[in-house]
């Protein structure tokens, strides 16, 4: 039996590694990161990626708290990923669900 012929070609990934240890300090997240990315390349899964730390992301959910802060950047690489995998969080949005089914936000 045969595996069918699938196309990821349309689909982008965008992790974003959640480490404490600002770039270019070696990160055992990004490690993992690099693990899966590299999976999901060679199925022809377009990716991207960015540590977190690096960028001044508001953790408020008021939108006077994002103002200047990195999630600006962060929004377009996201609304054009088709998963959005997190390593060091207990969330992965991908399909607009959570790894404990509730619906990612």
């Amino acid at each position: 039996m045969s595996a069918p012929d699938l196309d990821f070609s349309e689909l982008t990934a965008l992790f974003i590694n959640t480490t404490l240890t600002r770039s270019p300090a070696t990160s055992h997240t990004q490690l993992l990161i690099d693990a899966s990315a590299s999976i999901m390349a060679k199925q022809g899964v377009r990716v991207d990626g960015f540590r977190s730390v690096d960028h001044p992301i508001a953790s408020g959910v008021y939108p006077d708290m994002r103002a200047g802060s990195g999630t600006t950047a962060a929004r377009p690489r996201k609304s054009s990923s088709g998963c959005m995998p997190t390593p060091g969080s207990s969330t992965t949005a991908a399909s607009g669900s959570t790894t404990d089914g509730s619906a990612a936000a």
